[in-house]
Protein backbone atom coordinates (compact mmCIF):
# COMPACT_ATOMS: atom_id res chain seq x y z
CA UNK A 1 0.00 0.00 0.00
CA UNK A 2 0.87 3.64 -0.71
CA UNK A 3 2.27 4.69 2.88
CA UNK A 4 5.81 4.67 4.50
CA UNK A 5 4.11 4.03 7.95
CA UNK A 6 2.66 0.48 6.67
CA UNK A 7 5.72 -1.27 8.15
CA UNK A 8 4.75 -0.36 12.00
CA UNK A 9 1.27 -0.93 13.55
CA UNK A 10 -0.70 2.28 14.87
CA UNK A 11 0.13 0.76 18.49
CA UNK A 12 3.92 1.34 17.44
CA UNK A 13 3.50 4.20 15.54
CA UNK A 14 3.68 7.07 18.19
CA UNK A 15 6.67 5.81 20.54
CA UNK A 16 8.46 5.12 16.76
CA UNK A 17 7.88 8.60 15.48
CA UNK A 18 8.62 10.21 18.93
CA UNK A 19 11.53 8.66 19.71
CA UNK A 20 14.31 11.15 18.11
CA UNK A 21 12.53 14.16 20.33
CA UNK A 22 14.20 15.66 22.93
CA UNK A 23 12.96 16.18 26.93
CA UNK A 24 9.71 16.31 27.69
CA UNK A 25 8.69 17.28 24.23
CA UNK A 26 9.25 13.38 22.91
CA UNK A 27 6.36 12.41 25.99
CA UNK A 28 3.67 15.15 24.74
CA UNK A 29 3.87 14.07 21.30
CA UNK A 30 3.73 10.05 21.71
CA UNK A 31 0.51 10.92 23.98
CA UNK A 32 -0.70 13.08 20.98
CA UNK A 33 -0.23 11.06 18.18
CA UNK A 34 -1.42 7.95 20.59
CA UNK A 35 -4.87 9.67 21.34
CA UNK A 36 -5.14 10.23 17.81
CA UNK A 37 -4.11 7.12 16.08
CA UNK A 38 -5.91 4.84 18.96
CA UNK A 39 -8.71 7.52 18.27
CA UNK A 40 -9.66 8.12 21.54
CA UNK A 41 -11.52 11.32 21.52
CA UNK A 42 -14.10 12.07 23.83
CA UNK A 43 -17.75 12.74 22.34
CA UNK A 44 -18.06 15.98 24.15
CA UNK A 45 -14.49 16.81 22.63
CA UNK A 46 -14.28 15.72 19.19
CA UNK A 47 -11.55 15.63 17.15
CA UNK A 48 -10.73 19.47 15.69
CA UNK A 49 -8.40 22.20 14.40
CA UNK A 50 -6.80 22.38 17.53
CA UNK A 51 -6.15 18.92 17.99
CA UNK A 52 -5.36 18.93 14.46
CA UNK A 53 -2.39 21.75 14.56
CA UNK A 54 -0.91 20.16 17.77
CA UNK A 55 -0.64 16.80 15.81
CA UNK A 56 0.67 18.78 12.92
CA UNK A 57 3.63 20.44 15.23
CA UNK A 58 4.69 17.23 16.72
CA UNK A 59 4.83 15.75 13.08
CA UNK A 60 6.91 19.19 11.95
CA UNK A 61 9.37 18.47 15.12
CA UNK A 62 10.20 15.05 13.86
CA UNK A 63 10.39 16.14 10.36
CA UNK A 64 13.34 17.68 11.06
CA UNK A 65 14.96 15.37 13.06
CA UNK A 66 17.80 13.04 12.43
CA UNK A 67 19.67 10.68 13.67
CA UNK A 68 23.49 9.54 14.47
CA UNK A 69 24.32 6.83 12.19
CA UNK A 70 20.79 4.97 12.06
CA UNK A 71 19.89 4.90 8.23
CA UNK A 72 16.49 3.95 8.72
CA UNK A 73 15.43 6.97 11.36
CA UNK A 74 17.52 9.12 9.20
CA UNK A 75 15.41 8.50 6.16
CA UNK A 76 12.03 6.96 7.43
CA UNK A 77 10.79 9.32 10.21
CA UNK A 78 11.16 12.14 8.20
CA UNK A 79 9.26 10.26 5.44
CA UNK A 80 6.89 8.56 7.70
CA UNK A 81 6.16 12.22 9.70
CA UNK A 82 6.09 14.09 6.47
CA UNK A 83 3.45 11.73 4.43
CA UNK A 84 0.86 11.98 7.67
CA UNK A 85 1.47 15.77 8.01
CA UNK A 86 -0.02 15.59 4.22
CA UNK A 87 -3.01 13.24 5.08
CA UNK A 88 -4.25 15.32 8.49
CA UNK A 89 -3.23 18.49 6.80
CA UNK A 90 -6.79 17.14 4.20
CA UNK A 91 -8.67 16.62 7.73
CA UNK A 92 -10.68 20.01 7.26
CA UNK A 93 -10.67 21.16 3.63
CA UNK A 94 -11.26 25.06 3.01
CA UNK A 95 -13.48 24.63 0.30
CA UNK A 96 -16.33 21.71 -1.04
CA UNK A 97 -14.10 20.40 -3.91
CA UNK A 98 -14.24 16.63 -4.02
CA UNK A 99 -11.21 17.11 -6.74
CA UNK A 100 -9.25 19.53 -5.23
CA UNK A 101 -9.34 16.91 -2.08
CA UNK A 102 -8.85 13.50 -4.37
CA UNK A 103 -5.84 15.06 -6.34
CA UNK A 104 -4.13 16.03 -3.39
CA UNK A 105 -4.14 12.54 -1.51
CA UNK A 106 -3.30 11.32 -4.96
CA UNK A 107 -0.49 13.43 -5.27
CA UNK A 108 0.24 12.25 -2.04
CA UNK A 109 0.29 8.59 -2.78
CA UNK A 110 2.50 9.25 -5.62
CA UNK A 111 5.19 11.13 -3.38
CA UNK A 112 5.25 7.87 -1.23
CA UNK A 113 5.71 5.73 -4.23
CA UNK A 114 8.64 7.57 -5.39
CA UNK A 115 9.64 7.44 -1.65
CA UNK A 116 9.63 3.67 -1.41
CA UNK A 117 10.83 2.76 -4.80
CA UNK A 118 14.14 5.49 -4.24
CA UNK A 119 15.09 2.38 -2.08
CA UNK A 120 14.19 -0.67 -4.44
CA UNK A 121 16.89 -1.41 -7.20
CA UNK A 122 15.55 -0.79 -11.05
CA UNK A 123 14.84 -4.24 -12.05
CA UNK A 124 12.49 -4.51 -8.57
CA UNK A 125 8.72 -5.24 -9.64
CA UNK A 126 6.34 -3.31 -7.73
CA UNK A 127 2.74 -4.45 -6.76
CA UNK A 128 0.28 -1.39 -5.61
CA UNK A 129 -2.13 -2.05 -3.68
CA UNK A 130 -5.13 0.44 -3.50
CA UNK A 131 -8.80 1.30 -4.39
CA UNK A 132 -9.32 1.00 -8.30
CA UNK A 133 -10.21 4.46 -8.61
CA UNK A 134 -6.61 5.36 -7.64
CA UNK A 135 -5.07 3.37 -9.79
CA UNK A 136 -6.65 3.65 -13.02
CA UNK A 137 -5.16 5.29 -15.95
CA UNK A 138 -7.49 8.05 -16.22
CA UNK A 139 -10.86 9.32 -14.42
CA UNK A 140 -11.68 12.13 -17.45
CA UNK A 141 -14.97 10.44 -17.21
CA UNK A 142 -15.66 11.48 -13.72
CA UNK A 143 -16.67 15.28 -12.55
CA UNK A 144 -16.01 16.12 -9.04
CA UNK A 145 -16.45 19.69 -9.19
CA UNK A 146 -14.49 22.15 -11.57
CA UNK A 147 -11.04 20.73 -11.66
CA UNK A 148 -10.06 17.82 -13.85
CA UNK A 149 -9.35 14.96 -11.57
CA UNK A 150 -5.55 13.01 -11.66
CA UNK A 151 -5.50 9.56 -10.14
CA UNK A 152 -2.19 7.80 -9.43
CA UNK A 153 -1.93 5.88 -11.78
CA UNK A 154 -1.93 8.40 -14.32
CA UNK A 155 0.70 10.22 -12.57
CA UNK A 156 2.74 7.27 -12.68
CA UNK A 157 2.65 6.96 -16.43
CA UNK A 158 2.81 10.43 -17.04
CA UNK A 159 5.55 11.23 -14.26
CA UNK A 160 7.50 8.09 -14.86
CA UNK A 161 7.11 7.19 -18.35
CA UNK A 162 6.28 3.45 -16.56
CA UNK A 163 3.65 1.25 -18.02
CA UNK A 164 1.42 -0.01 -15.43
CA UNK A 165 -1.12 -2.98 -15.81
CA UNK A 166 -3.94 -2.64 -13.67
CA UNK A 167 -6.55 -4.60 -11.97
CA UNK A 168 -9.53 -3.45 -10.57
CA UNK A 169 -11.08 -5.43 -7.95
CA UNK A 170 -15.32 -5.87 -6.71
CA UNK A 171 -17.14 -7.45 -4.51
CA UNK A 172 -20.81 -9.48 -4.52
CA UNK A 173 -21.26 -8.85 -0.79
CA UNK A 174 -19.84 -8.33 2.37
CA UNK A 175 -19.04 -5.25 4.59
CA UNK A 176 -16.33 -2.25 4.71
CA UNK A 177 -15.59 0.15 7.11
CA UNK A 178 -12.88 0.26 9.76
CA UNK A 179 -14.48 2.35 12.89
CA UNK A 180 -18.00 1.36 11.55
CA UNK A 181 -18.54 -1.31 9.64
CA UNK A 182 -21.36 -1.40 7.60
CA UNK A 183 -22.38 -3.87 5.16
CA UNK A 184 -22.56 -3.74 1.30
CA UNK A 185 -25.80 -3.27 -0.73
CA UNK A 186 -26.94 -6.31 -2.21
CA UNK A 187 -25.47 -6.03 -5.86
CA UNK A 188 -28.28 -6.54 -8.45
CA UNK A 189 -29.14 -9.27 -10.69
CA UNK A 190 -27.57 -7.26 -13.84
CA UNK A 191 -24.61 -6.28 -12.27
CA UNK A 192 -21.19 -7.52 -13.26
CA UNK A 193 -20.44 -8.82 -10.10
CA UNK A 194 -23.75 -10.98 -10.26
CA UNK A 195 -23.46 -12.01 -14.16
CA UNK A 196 -19.44 -13.03 -13.61
CA UNK A 197 -20.35 -15.45 -10.27
CA UNK A 198 -23.31 -16.95 -11.89
CA UNK A 199 -20.97 -18.26 -14.31
CA UNK A 200 -18.96 -19.83 -11.48
CA UNK A 201 -18.85 -22.10 -8.66
CA UNK A 202 -15.49 -20.53 -7.78
CA UNK A 203 -15.15 -17.50 -4.42
CA UNK A 204 -13.05 -15.73 -6.28
CA UNK A 205 -13.67 -14.90 -10.93
CA UNK A 206 -10.66 -12.75 -13.11
CA UNK A 207 -12.65 -11.59 -16.02
CA UNK A 208 -10.00 -10.22 -18.94
CA UNK A 209 -10.68 -7.29 -21.24
CA UNK A 210 -12.58 -9.76 -23.44
CA UNK A 211 -14.49 -11.32 -21.16
CA UNK A 212 -15.63 -7.82 -19.45
CA UNK A 213 -17.12 -7.21 -22.82
CA UNK A 214 -19.11 -9.71 -23.14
Amino acid sequence: QLTVTSNLSTEELPSELSSKLIGPRAADCKAILDRHFAWRYATSSPYGREDQQKLLSCLSEIESTTSQGDAWNDSYLPAMATSLKRSLSRDFPSQNDGAEEFNARDESMFENYEFIQSSLSRRSKTIVWGGTIHLVKSLDAISLGKARLHPFGEMLIYKTQAHPFVIATSSLGGSFGRRKVQPLAAAPNDSLEARAFSRSSRDSVYLDSANLKK
